[in-house]
């Protein structure tokens, strides 16, 4: 996102995006990080745009090699999906570790189980 909406408000923004979250609305939020990626997707990912970063000036090598497992992550997922989700939701968010797609796909998994957001979209699966 270059402008944000009419109507939208910035929750968070930082160094590199100053679109970090935005809210169009009660209901509708957007992220521009992935605390559903786990180490190994985000090193798959660094390795697949390798090239794309070496041509920004971001040593790839170095990153890849910095990447951490980051347990908090599923944490800060299911406290900011709940944050919008009716609280009346019967279907509490569980984490899932279940890969649906191969490995080398670079994306993340995080909420296979829940069968919907209350007052949010419906889905019958999220899935990288």
């Amino acid at each position: 996102m270059t402008r944000l909406p009419e109507g939208a408000t910035v929750l968070a923004a930082s160094a590199h995006d100053p679109h970090q979250i935005v809210r169009y609305g009660p209901h509708a939020v957007s992220t521009q990080f992935h605390p559903e990626f786990t180490a190994p997707i985000a090193r798959s990912l660094i390795r697949h745009r390798e090239a794309v970063l070496q041509a920004e000036g971001i040593d790839a090598q170095r990153l890849h090699d910095e990447v951490q497992e980051s347990p908090q992550g599923a944490a800060i997922l299911t406290r900011f999906v709940s944050a919008f989700s009716d609280p009346g939701c019967p279907r509490p968010l569980i984490p899932c570790r279940e890969q649906h797609l191969p490995a080398a796909t670079p994306a993340g998994h995080f909420a296979c189980q829940i069968g919907h957001l209350c007052n949010a979209q419906r889905v019958d699966r999220l899935r990288r």
